[in-house]
C-alpha cells in the first residue's frame, strides 16, 4: 500500500484502516459498534481545587464513512463506550470536543462522564 502526498485524505483513510485492522478498537454509539483508532488514553488523579480528583481522558479517531447515512455523527456532550480491543469490556466516556479532519475523520476528545459535571 503506497501512500502519496498528493492525496492526504486517502493517506489518512488508508492509515486508519490499517490500524483498525491491527488493533481492533471500537466505539459503541447510537446502539451500534464502529471501528476506531485510539491515540492517547490517560487516567489517574489530578490536583484540583479541593484536592485530588479522578480523571480519565481519551482521544479517539473515527472515519466518518463508518457511520451509516441517516444516523449522523457523535456530538459534544454525548456519551460513547470505548473498547480498546475486541477482548475488553467497554468504558464509558463523554465527548468533550471534536476536531474534524476534512470530511474523512473526526477526533473525539473524551473525558470520564462525571468529570467536570
Amino acid at each position: 500500500m503506497a501512500l502519496t502526498l498528493s492525496d492526504p485524505r486517502q493517506a489518512l483513510i488508508d492509515a486508519m484502516l490499517l490500524m483498525e485492522e491491527e488493533i481492533g478498537a471500537s466505539i459503541i454509539w447510537a446502539g451500534q459498534e464502529f471501528p476506531c483508532v485510539a491515540g492517547i488514553l490517560s487516567d489517574g488523579k489530578r490536583l484540583d481545587l479541593g484536592g485530588f480528583k479522578l480523571y480519565a481522558d481519551a482521544k479517539i479517531k473515527v472515519r466518518t464513512a463508518v457511520f451509516p447515512l441517516g444516523i449522523g455523527q457523535p456530538k459534544p456532550e454525548q456519551t460513547i463506550q470505548f473498547k480498546i480491543n475486541s477482548n475488553t469490556d467497554p468504558e464509558t466516556f463523554r465527548i468533550y470536543s471534536i476536531d474534524r479532519f476534512w470530511d474523512v475523520a473526526i477526533l473525539m476528545h473524551c473525558v470520564h462522564p462525571d468529570q467536570g459535571a
